[in-house]
């Protein structure tokens, strides 16, 4: 069951009367909230019973406390950031969940230290999947199948068998490894001060937050995790911050 377009205009018109939401806070509420009453109409209920249950389940106090803790650990990974990359911003980062400042070992900055500058110089561009996979969505500006607006698709998907071996683009180190909303299972690897790279919707995750990988090595497992209409990976390159197209960056 997907809502239509004048459905998917009453629920942002729901959210809109909460105005300290940010854009991005706003939107991943509407993806959650559409697929709420989504779920609810599978059932056999009309939309117009499931958007009252979702008012009720998503009612003022409820999407305070999301906008609270989002703030509260935007702030938290945009100083991880800064510690280990030297980046002036990191607005690319959204809210996570399982990954803090407090679990980021103190060897993490002093092994990124060791890379050469020459590695610097170079983006990840190992193919995180190496057989059995079909793209399905590009990078670039879409119709989100969720939500109906039209977004920026930060990455590419990959549509692959459930526990498929994800593998790391490049060397670096493990920066999240956790549950990232509407991501699902996520990991985030910086390679350099250059460079980052997000893996999404995994069913597993093998590395830790600072652990130091290799390129070509194994880092989880195709899932379906987070917000996501299928087994597949999303694959995200980020270049100084801000996301670039993966395609340009593989073999």
């Amino acid at each position: 069951m997907i809502l239509d377009r004048d459905q998917t205009g009453q629920v942002d018109a729901f959210l809109r009367q909460y105005r300290k939401l940010t854009a991005p806070q706003k939107d991943e509420l509407l993806d959650h909230l559409c697929c709420d009453i989504e779920k609810t109409m599978g059932a056999g209920v009309g939309f117009d019973e499931a958007f009252l249950r979702c008012r009720e389940r998503w009612n003022e106090s409820e999407v305070k406390k999301i906008h609270s803790s989002t703030q509260k650990r935007f702030t938290m990974v945009k100083l991880i950031g800064i510690l280990l990359i030297g980046l002036s911003t990191i607005t690319f980062f959204s809210p996570i969940a399982g990954t803090s400042s407090e679990q980021l070992p103190d060897k993490t900055s002093r092994e990124m230290d060791a890379l050469t500058p020459a590695e610097y110089l170079e983006p990840p561009s190992f193919c995180p999947l190496t057989d059995n996979y079909e793209l399905t969505s590009d990078y670039g500006h879409r119709i989100h199948p969720i939500s109906k607006k039209e977004v920026l698709h930060r990455g590419i998907d990959w549509k692959a068998p459930l526990g498929t071996p994800v593998l790391a683009a490049g060397k670096g180190i493990v920066l999240e490894a956790g549950n990232k909303e509407k991501y699902g299972n996520c990991i985030i690897i910086v390679h350099d001060e250059i460079y980052q790279t997000l893996y999404a919707h995994l069913e597993n995750i093998d590395v830790a937050v600072g652990e130091e990988i290799t390129a070509g090595q194994q880092i989880g497992s195709v899932g379906n995790s987070g917000l996501s209409l299928g087994t597949h990976l999303h694959y995200e390159v980020i270049k100084n911050g801000v996301p670039v197209n993966p395609a340009d960056y593989l073999p």
